[in-house]
């Protein structure tokens, strides 16, 4: 178990590591602070589009997608009946502004942008990482991916989990898939944490990932970073451990989904020449 959810938190963590240019900032310079709460608000705004998203169907009458993201919609009743789910994916947008700390203080806006490397894809259907124009373009082509990802990975936890098929009205099954979903939601926002503290650790305190580039915040190999990610998944496993099925749905989809979503951020230099 350990080392299949270990396979997850490097698909989480590492973006294309292989091709990647270096990226490393100086510890406490304006622009590692900025990437910092870059890759916070990113995180946040995910976790928040989860967890409104996992509340919206957990009153759905079925285990299929009741809820959507892209737009934000539900098939109410019985799905959403008190009408939350809009007004709450609204507000997750509303809390992004990535230029809140950024080191021109968002009056050049490119700069700042390249200042953390270039992270995102802005044309997912050209080989590589192309580059947005600048630090708006990539606020809103990140917003539109996150939820594009967490849609489409949140669908699937009922096709793989519990019963054989999707889209039942069985309450045990729905039950079922409730739980898992919030297993996974647990298991994200715990990873996640433990990466962005091994990403900013000049000091070796919890996986040293400052100084470097490499795949040191997802390999399992830190002392440091291991400790923060057994607690991560032991905190998931909390009520048991993953449907079988969900499982198999982490290490073989989840995983390369999430791979493309945030954390590129930290380790990639994708401004070109």
């Amino acid at each position: 178990m350990k080392k299949r959810l270990l396979v997850f938190a490097a698909a989480l963590l590492v973006m294309s590591l292989g091709t990647a240019q270096a990226l490393v900032l100086t510890s406490g310079s304006n622009e590692q602070k900025f990437r910092k709460d870059v890759g916070k608000q990113l995180s946040k705004y995910a976790l928040c589009l989860i967890k409104n998203l996992r509340l919206c169907e957990s009153t759905g009458a079925t285990t299929g997608p009741e809820c959507f993201l892209v737009p934000a919609t539900s098939a109410n009743p019985p799905a959403d009946a008190k009408g939350k789910f809009v007004a709450g994916i609204a507000l997750c947008d509303s809390k992004v502004l990535l230029s809140k700390k950024s080191p021109s203080g968002g009056l050049d806006l490119e700069a700042d942008y390249e200042s953390i490397g270039c992270p995102g894809d802005s044309d997912p259907d050209t080989s590589g990482d192309q580059r947005y124009t600048d630090l708006t373009a990539y606020q809103a082509g990140s917003v539109a991916n996150v939820k594009t990802v967490i849609g489409a990975n949140a669908a699937l936890i009922d096709v793989f989990g519990c019963a054989a098929g999707s889209g039942h009205t069985d309450a045990a099954d729905i039950e079922c898939v409730n739980g898992e979903a919030a297993k996974v939601g647990v298991l994200v926002k715990g990873v996640f944490k433990c990466g962005a503290k091994c990403e900013n650790d000049y000091k070796n305190l919890f996986g040293n990932g400052g100084p470097t580039d490499s795949p040191v915040c997802s390999d399992g190999g830190d002392a440091n970073f291991q400790i923060c990610l057994d607690a991560a998944v032991a905190k998931a496993q909390k009520k048991g451990a993953f449907d079988a099925g969900v499982q198999t749905f982490i290490d073989g989809t989840l995983s390369p989904a999430l791979t493309d979503a945030g954390d590129d951020i930290y380790n990639q230099d994708d401004c070109g020449p």
